[in-house]
């Protein structure tokens, strides 16, 4: 001020003392106050004079304050509109005239670039902070070309510069011209370690976000560098040799070398490894609400082992878990590291802070525009005025996030200040849930099929599923129309109603089955449910070849079947979709009788266990069991249509449907009475964003007639591997599979995908 950012206060109150009449005060008495009489506004062309005056603290009518005026100016700078602000003074009516004199900024009435030919606009002109008419702000531009370069160095351009030009249209408007000089695309050719001699340099460099580069570097964007990565490739070096005991090492900022010819480039990182730490005396202090023996238990690190500072971060995070779950929110965790040099020892000390127990205040849900707040509250495995439980609120997490309703969820903790009461902020981001959708499939049974569905997965944003799908294959035609409410009343009782018609061709006949379905579910525990069901089905088998076995000719013509089936599941996967932990048990026992109202008279259990582990790299393992047997009843033989057809993606892969199981001479298949099915699989992220995974499995198992003992000898196994993408229209799997050990007429490989879910 000129007061050009400097506000001249104390000649200002000098020459305004001896117009203002007062009394002699003791020297420590405050002088009167100076009352701002005025205020000019002068410079403005685009901004209005009230837009300013809004902005100032000073009023007039008000005192003057020095502090205040430097604030406002201060304040007015930050707006970034103006390129000189002058404040001014002079006595007036008793008190004080403030004048500001204002110089605008030019607007920037268009942003060009030139020189990027590698680039287009388009993407520089997202690196830019400054819009069109905006004001011209200097450290804008200047943080503008910074981002331009590092965008061309993210594309491999390590030598581009950019120059901003500012050319004057107006004495009110400018254009802002970015001049880039690309330069040739710039690799790196070579990662160099020195200094290392107890840490492998290629290990060291698999650590580092800066890649050397290689044929596929288009697939992983590595091979160029950035300035970031550089920093990042530090820290990386670092904690890499923290996590082996080494806490005294040194890592070296990277230095770059280029090429003589400019298109390719060095990396060099110097290490200074120092020696190796192991862990000596563990104490934990403070503890009252969890024992010490509770904490110790949370701990990774032992006496005598190499200390690591990763296991460091897990533990903490593991003891505010502990604590986290007794309602001690704002436990504070502090861990002690003492190095003793002469012995190479770490002696760590766990002081905790266990605060007071915590309790649960408002929920408040946001972003919620379709679904009902009731929907979400159901879900949360927390009330209003409960204790605080982290584990808990995980699991409302993972309930939420398995609707299926939405994109993401965030439940967010807000501490009440000055209290132990934590309000929890819920936002959620919603997904479509109303489909219509076209797909196809092919397995080996019913080669390519087409399927049709119209589903609202949120009916009426109640949580309803109100579906109907057509399926029409070379051999299949199934129509379906189903409704599910998962709160009866508001209960915690779901409810079902599916009517459908399935028309299927077999090897020796044809089968057309119209039927209703009716189902309850309740939940007992967190992870246990209960569901009773009941089907009445009207089932014609017709077109029997003169070739199909004695068992499907005692069955043609038309019959009913009337069947309840009571089953009970235990199911604690974290994600339904892609579970990477926990596990679904499952059986059912269904039972059909003349007395029920149908001609079919059986009754079938199936029982089936499938656990997930998690593996490295966001992959995971699943083993999964099944075992399935029915009978007849009353001298009538098991309907063949309630057979258990073993082969195919849902059973034993690489082999076609039905093909693991009983066949009759003219090698139709039959399916079994019994049957026996393993799976397993390793499951892993090929594009983490687009949700796209690929699997490798083995497969074991086989369908038996009644008379058959069930012999591990009898089964047959499978192998091979598969793609599978969650996409818009729901799960979509892929798989190859061999046939391991084939028997004649058997094919070697099966290909087959189809859109449903996994296991």
């Amino acid at each position: 001020m000129t007061l050009h950012r400097k506000i001249a206060v104390a000649s200002l109150v000098a020459a305004l003392l001896p117009t203002v009449s007062r009394p002699a005060f003791p020297a420590e008495e405050t002088p009167p106050a100076i009352v701002i009489k005025q205020i000019d506004i002068h410079g403005l062309k685009r901004l209005e004079d009230a837009t300013v005056r809004a902005k100032l603290k000073a009023k007039e009518g008000g005192t003057f304050s020095p502090e205040v005026l430097r604030e406002d100016v201060r304040e007015l700078y930050r707006l970034g509109t103006f390129e000189d602000i002058k404040a001014e003074s002079e006595p007036f009516e008793g008190g004080i005239r403030l004048a500001f004199t204002f110089q605008e900024r030019p607007i920037v009435r268009e942003i060009f670039f030139t020189g990027n030919d590698k680039v287009k606009s388009d993407a520089l002109k997202e690196q830019v902070t400054l819009k069109a008419f905006a004001a011209l702000n200097p450290s804008a531009v200047s943080d503008s070309v910074e981002k331009i370069r590092r965008h061309y160095q993210s594309e491999g351009y390590y030598l581009a510069r950019v120059v901003p030009v500012v050319r004057v249209i107006s004495p009110h408007e400018v254009n802002l011209i970015f001049d880039v000089e690309e330069g040739p695309k710039v690799w790196v050719e070579s990662v160099e370690i020195s200094g290392n001699h107890v840490i492998d340099a290629k290990k060291i460099k698999k650590a580092m976000p800066v890649k050397e580069w290689w044929i596929f570097s288009w697939l992983d964007s590595s091979g160029t560098y950035k300035e970031e990565e550089a920093r990042k490739s530090v820290e990386a070096v670092r904690d890499l040799y923290y996590n082996e005991g080494y806490i005294e090492a040194n890592v070296g900022e990277p230095k770059v070398a280029l090429s003589p010819e400019k298109t390719s480039l060095s990396v060099s990182v110097a290490v200074e490894e120092g020696g190796q730490y192991r862990v000596g005396e563990i104490k934990v202090t403070g503890t009252k609400v969890a024992s010490e023996e509770e904490v110790r238990g949370r701990l990774i690190h032992k006496p005598g082992e190499i200390f690591r500072r990763s296991d460091l971060r897990k533990e903490i995070g593991q003891i505010s878990d502990l604590y986290n779950e007794r309602g001690r929110a704002f436990a504070d965790i502090s861990p002690q590291v003492l190095p003793d040099a002469a012995r190479k020892v770490v002696d760590i000390t766990y002081q905790v802070t266990e605060g007071d127990e915590t309790k649960i205040g408002r929920i408040r849900i946001a972003g919620n525009t379709k679904t009902r707040d009731k929907v979400v509250r159901r879900e949360f495995r927390q009330d209003e005025g409960d204790t605080f439980n982290s584990a808990l609120l995980k699991r409302s997490h993972q309930r939420l996030m398995n609707l299926n309703f939405f994109e993401n969820v965030e439940i967010t903790p807000d501490r009440r200040a000055g209290t132990n009461i934590m309000d929890m902020k819920v936002k959620v981001t919603e997904r479509p849930t109303g489909q219509f959708s076209m797909g196809a499939g092919y397995s080996s049974f019913d080669k390519l099929t087409g399927t049709i569905s119209i589903s609202e997965g949120n009916f009426g944003g109640r949580g309803q599923l109100l579906k109907l799908s057509a399926q029409m294959g070379s051999r299949t035609r199934l129509y379906n129309l189903t409704f599910r409410e998962p709160w009866l009343l508001d209960r915690q009782i779901g409810g079902s109603i599916s009517i459908y018609r399935d028309q299927t061709e077999y090897d020796s006949y044809k089968q057309l089955s119209d039927g209703v379905r009716l189902g309850v579910d309740k939940a007992f525990t967190e992870y246990v449910s209960g569901s009773l069901g009941y089907k009445f089905e009207k089932t014609n088998v017709f077109d029997v070849s003169e070739t199909a076995s004695p068992l499907v000719k005692e069955q043609e013509g038309r019959a009913t079947t009337s069947a309840v089936t009571a089953g009970v599941t235990r199911d604690s996967r974290d994600n339904f979709l892609l579970p990477r932990r926990g596990s679904r048990n499952a059986l059912s026992y269904t039972f059909a009788g003349e007395f029920l109202g149908g001609s079919n008279e059986f009754h079938k259990v199936v029982a089936g266990s499938g656990w997930y582990f998690p593996l490295p790299w966001e992959s995971s393992f699943l083993i999964n069991g099944k075992y399935g047997q029915g009978w007849g009843l009353n001298g009538k033989k098991l309907p063949v249509f309630e057979r258990f057809f073993v082969g195919g993606i849902n059973t034993v892969r690489g082999f076609r449907y039905g093909d693991a199981g009983p066949k009759d001479e003219s090698g139709n298949r039959l399916g079994g009475t019994k049957m026996l099915v393993f799976n397993s699989e390793v499951v892993f992220p090929l594009v983490s964003e687009a949700k796209l995974m690929g699997v490798l499995f083995y497969d074991l198992g086989a369908g038996f007639n009644a008379e058959d003992p069930v012999a591990y000898d009898s089964l047959r196994h499978g192998a091979g591997w598969g793609l599978r993408w969650i996409s818009p229209v729901g799960p979509l799997r892929l798989e190859w599979g061999y046939n391991l050990r084939p028997k004649e007429g058997e094919r070697k490989t099966v290909f087959e995908f189809s859109i449903g879910t996994f296991f």
